[in-house]
C-alpha cells in the first residue's frame, strides 16, 4: 500500500501539513468568529433577560408595596370609620327604607322614603363621624338624614338612584343614576356639579372622608375620578361594568370591581 511505503512519507507529512494549514486557517478565518459572535450573542440575550428579570422582579415589588400601602390606608381608614361612627352602620332595602344598624345588626331606627315600599333604596351610606346618612331611591331621589333619622332635604336626581357616597359630615354627598348623571352636593343640597354620561349607567359612587376626591364607576365599563368640586382629574376604561368603587382616605389610590378583577388604581391617574 502506498500510505506504508517509505518512499512516500514525505510527499505524505507535506500534503498533510498543507491540509492542516488550509483547515487551520480556514476554521480561524471563518468558523471561529462566526462561533464567537454566536456566543457572545447569545452571550447578550442571556443578560438581557437577566436584566429584565431584575427589572420585574423589581416593578413586582414596588407594585406589591404600593398594594400593601394601599391596604394599610384601607385598614386605617376602616379604623378611623369605626372609631368615629362607632357603632353604626347603613343599608337601604327593598322596601323603601333605610335602615340604620348597630355592630350586632340591631335595627336603631328605619326611615320610610317618600315613595314607599314600591320603590327600593338602592344605596346607603353613613358619614365616617356618624352623625349624617343618605339613601338613594329608585324613585329619582337623594335623602340626608340626621343621626336621628330626622329628614334634612331630600334631592331630586334626573332617574333612579343606583348608589350614594358622603363625606364627613356631609361636607359633599354624591349619588350616580341610572340616566348617567353623576352628582356631587354640600350639606344644604346644593349641587356642587352634575356631570352627565347619557350614554351609560353610573352603577357606583365612593368619596373619601374630606370629600376631596369622588370615583364612580359606570355600566359600560369606565372609572371617573373627581375632585371635591367635581371636576373630572382623569378617567379609565377597565372593560366590563364597574360595579363597586372605593377612595382611600388620602384619595392617593381608587380601587374598582369589574367582573372578576379588582383594580388597584393611581389616585394621579391610571
Amino acid at each position: 500500500m502506498p500510505q506504508f511505503d517509505p518512499t512516500a512519507f514525505t510527499p505524505q507529512l507535506f500534503w498533510l501539513a498543507v491540509t492542516f494549514s488550509v483547515l487551520f486557517f480556514a476554521m480561524w478565518r471563518f468558523a471561529l468568529p462566526r462561533l464567537s459572535n454566536i456566543m457572545e450573542a447569545r452571550q447578550q440575550r442571556i443578560d438581557a433577560d437577566l436584566d429584565k428579570a431584575a427589572s420585574v422582579k423589581e416593578e413586582a415589588g414596588r407594585v406589591l408595596a404600593e398594594y400593601e400601602q394601599a391596604q394599610a390606608e384601607v385598614r386605617d381608614q376602616a379604623a378611623a370609620v369605626i372609631k368615629q361612627a362607632g357603632d353604626r352602620m347603613a343599608a337601604g332595602s327593598a322596601d323603601g327604607k333605610l335602615y340604620s344598624l348597630n355592630a350586632e345588626g340591631a335595627i336603631r331606627w328605619a326611615f320610610e322614603t317618600t315613595a314607599g315600599a314600591g320603590q327600593p333604596v338602592n344605596g346607603g351610606a353613613i358619614s365616617s363621624d356618624g352623625s349624617r346618612s343618605v339613601a338613594g331611591s329608585q324613585a329619582s331621589q337623594v335623602y340626608l338624614l340626621n343621626a336621628d333619622a330626622a329628614n334634612i332635604f331630600t334631592f331630586d336626581a334626573d332617574g333612579p338612584v343606583n348608589d350614594v357616597a358622603i363625606a364627613t359630615a356631609a361636607s359633599r354627598v354624591a349619588a350616580g343614576s341610572a340616566n348617567g348623571s353623576v352628582y356631587l352636593l354640600n350639606s344644604q343640597a346644593a349641587t356642587v356639579r352634575q356631570v352627565s354620561h347619557p350614554e351609560t349607567s353610573i352603577l357606583a359612587v365612593a368619596i373619601n372622608a374630606a370629600g376631596t376626591r369622588l370615583a364612580a364607576g359606570t355600566a359600560d365599563g369606565r372609572v371617573f375620578y373627581f375632585d371635591g368640586d367635581g371636576t373630572m382629574l382623569w378617567e379609565v376604561f377597565l372593560g366590563g361594568s364597574v360595579t363597586s368603587v372605593a377612595v382611600s382616605s388620602s384619595g392617593s389610590r381608587v380601587a374598582a370591581s369589574s367582573g372578576p378583577t379588582v383594580y388597584m388604581l393611581s389616585g394621579d391617574g391610571p
